[in-house]
């Protein structure tokens, strides 16, 4: 159900509730039927009648104030009732909480024991966290995917001895992850502006950047609303311009 249809459901459906409390209000109070020629009768009946007819104008003031206080309640509420519609159908209109790039866990510990062979495997982890560090100027994936073999082959080093080389990489794990963080907030930064000024185009270039960092992650809610944004704004760019 599109949006303008949900909204012309709930203020049809307001509407109806204001002309049936209006018209209760309306209804006039019946008089009440004598019962008979008799004097009794005569007597009950004339003061039934003159109790309804004492309480139809306190009834109509009351049925009239009910309705009055009534039809503003339900159209503030369902307004707020398609408010909240709309921006759950638009997912560019909330974000949750942005996870953390990378944990702050201490390097695990080197997976290969073998004192003979943890420096060759060491050398190994570095050379392809490099590789993964020049590639990642084409794929952003490869930039995250390469902290994991920079924190193995610090460990290694470590096992094997090399306090030097394990300082080293140390260091350029260091630096990296320091720049994909700030790469990460800078990020998050431009899909802000993006969609505040509604550059569809560049805010999907963020979000899909972003999912690239986030890759190595579990599926959250981060990473859901990313998802759901991505398929928004891929629906507004394919739109024709008015």
């Amino acid at each position: 159900m599109t949006l303008f249809l949900r909204i012309g459901c709930y203020v049809l459906l307001a509407a109806a509730i204001f002309c049936v409390v209006t018209l209760v209000a309306s209804v006039p109070v019946p008089p009440a039927p004598r019962l008979g020629h008799r004097g009794t009768e005569r007597r009950k009946g004339l003061t039934s009648n003159s109790l309804f007819a004492t309480a139809e104008p306190m009834l109509r003031f009351v049925a009239g104030l009910v309705s009055l206080l009534l039809a503003p309640v339900v159209f503030i509420a369902l307004g707020l009732s398609a408010y909240r519609a709309a921006s759950q159908d638009d997912a560019s209109t909330y974000e949750g909480p942005a996870p953390a790039l990378f944990d702050e866990r201490q390097v695990g510990p080197c997976p290969e024991r073998e004192s003979s062979i943890t420096e060759h495997r060491a050398r190994d982890h570095e050379r392809a966290a490099l590789a993964k560090q020049e590639r990642s100027a084409f794929d952003a994936t490869d930039g995250v995917d390469a902290v994991f073999p920079f924190r193995e082959a610090q460990a290694c080093f470590q096992l094997a001895g090399k306090a030097d080389d394990a300082s080293r990489v140390a260091n350029e794990l260091s630096q990296w992850s320091g720049r994909l963080n700030e790469r990460y907030a800078t990020l998050r930064l431009q899909l802000k502006v993006a969609l505040d000024k509604q550059r569809h185009a560049d805010a999907l270039a963020a979000v899909r950047e972003l999912q690239a960092l986030l890759a190595h992650q579990e599926e959250g809610p981060y990473r859901q609303w990313l998802g759901q944004l991505s398929r928004t704004l891929e629906q507004k760019l394919a739109q024709p311009r008015s």
